[in-house]
């Protein structure tokens, strides 16, 4: 009876090999280098997007629907002012990446990039919000676009709440590092 409890809790204590973990599987230099691929991959989406699909399809909007094209430019240079804080997180994660690749995860910067990147997703999410209750408001949206922005807003909190979690633990990490290093 006691064999077959210690049998059954040594496969409930699942412990890992050594041997069998691949230590060049991820390393802060694949990780930075995966970091700086997905930024890289977000702003020329973003660019796609921002700078050639939604002025193409607005103007074709607009052309299709000539009682639209008063609205085309409003929204074109609405959606483009939102985006620059969307570049301004892009290149506050590529010093991240940067940092990461230095081997450097847990730092006062880092946190402090995690908390100007918090700081951005909510101030774009509801200036995106409020911007759209206005095109809304002055006629120049339509309440499909203004349900869809609901859903893109609340990503942008999602952004926000990661990023203020990911700062919290990151200043936590920080300081414990620095006191370790100092008491050393």
């Amino acid at each position: 009876m006691k064999q077959k409890m210690t049998d059954q809790n040594a496969m409930n204590q699942k412990s890992v090999d050594p041997k069998s973990v691949n230590p060049k599987a991820m390393n802060h230099r694949t990780l930075a280098l995966c970091l700086k691929a997905i930024i890289w991959g977000m702003a020329v989406c973003g660019c796609l997007i921002h700078f050639g699909v939604i002025p193409i399809l607005g103007a074709d909007l607009a052309r299709q629907h000539p009682e639209l094209s008063r609205c085309y430019w409003p929204w074109v240079i609405f959606l483009w002012i939102t985006v620059i804080p969307c570049y301004a997180v892009l290149i506050w994660g590529w010093r991240i990446a940067v940092s990461v690749g230095r081997d450097r995860y847990f730092t006062a910067e880092n946190a402090q990039l995690l908390k100007r990147i918090m700081a951005a997703a909510i101030g774009d999410t509801v200036f995106f919000i409020l911007g759209n209750l206005v095109l809304y408001g002055w006629n120049m949206s339509h309440p499909g676009i203004l349900i869809l922005a609901v859903f893109i807003s609340f990503a942008g909190a999602c952004v926000a709440v990661v990023a203020g979690s990911l700062f919290c633990l990151v200043a936590k990490a920080a300081k414990l590092r620095e006191e370790n290093e100092s008491f050393i």
